[in-house]
């Protein structure tokens, strides 16, 4: 018999999105993770509390190390791995594991969790965590020319 067969991540309901998509009708809803062109850019975008699953599923606790924080050694394993969640398959979720390869390497990573913002660059990939706006009133912008994220705030 074996597993059961993983599931796609299912789009949101419609009766949650049916009156919004009523006023922006050229709005999309994107899954999670979202993979986005963005010009020439490839934009993953993934909403997941990847570091603190990661923390908990470590032998020996994390530590930042001098010079290296906690979210740019969680950059280097997602990017070095080519693989958004970087835990067993049986730990991480009940969706396909194939949503969560990277086949290439996005030029924009986006691991959007409620901890502290960062920005990093990690082999050419642009990587940053917009953070929390509902807890800080802080937003990331991404300026696709320079190939930079910056932090704004009201």
């Amino acid at each position: 018999l074996g597993p059961p067969t993983p599931l796609q991540p299912p789009p949101l309901p419609e009766v949650l999105i049916a009156d919004i998509r009523a006023v922006l009708t050229h709005c999309q809803f994107a899954s999670n993770p979202a993979r986005i062109m963005l010009g020439s850019q490839q934009v993953v975008l993934y909403r997941e509390e990847i570091l603190a699953r990661l923390k908990c599923s470590t032998l020996l606790p994390l530590r930042e190390e001098p010079g290296v924080t906690l979210s740019e050694h969680l950059v280097d394993i997602v990017v070095q791995q080519a693989h958004l969640c970087p835990l067993p398959f049986a730990d991480s979720t009940s969706f396909a594991p194939s949503a969560f390869f990277l086949e290439r390497t996005p030029d924009v990573l986006i691991l959007a969790e409620s901890r502290a913002q960062f920005t990093g660059n990690q082999a050419g990939t642009v990587a940053f965590n917009p953070g929390s706006f509902a807890a800080t009133g802080r937003w990331m912008v991404y300026h696709t020319r320079e190939g930079k994220a910056q932090s704004s705030s009201l």
